[in-house]
């Protein structure tokens, strides 16, 4: 799920929004994308669409409209891209980039988005498996480097 600002000409408002939730790509019989429009980023917004009984998982960025409060009973997931993206911002402005606590998040999270691509799996089961064995100590390795540098 993830939310897209943009302007509406005759709005009044410098900001409207568009919400694009889909199903994943994998193991659905049905794909299926819904857009909604809404003309505040409000957490709000999201129980309006998936209303609050929604058991399913969301799978985000950190905004905080994301969460408990609006879902209740879903489960969330944190969107990897999301996390890596500020990174690499920080590294595109540095003049030392070798040795930069930016630079080693980057590496490790490619590795780990790397390890991901290349799963080879039939079934979902299969691939929670994979994913347990080769990519979950990659990204143990990325939190623990965190937590090592958090202030």
């Amino acid at each position: 799920m993830d939310e897209t600002p943009f302007q509406v000409l005759d709005s009044g408002k410098s900001k409207s929004y568009f919400w694009a939730l889909r199903t994943p790509k994998e193991f659905a019989k049905h794909q299926i994308a819904y857009f909604y429009y809404a003309p505040t980023r409000s957490g709000k917004v999201i129980s309006d669409i998936l209303t609050p009984d929604y058991t399913g998982a969301v799978m985000c960025d950190g905004y905080r409209g994301y969460g408990q409060e609006q879902l209740p009973k879903a489960a969330f997931g944190s969107c990897l891209i999301h996390i890596h993206r500020p990174f690499i911002e920080l590294v595109k402005g540095l003049t030392l980039k070798n040795n930069a606590q930016a630079t080693q998040a980057v590496k490790l999270l490619s590795r780990v988005f790397h390890k991901e691509n290349n799963l080879r799996y039939k079934t979902p089961v299969e691939k929670k498996a994979q994913r347990r064995k080769l990519v979950k100590p990659l990204l143990d390795a990325f939190y623990r480097f965190i937590e090592g540098i958090a202030c």
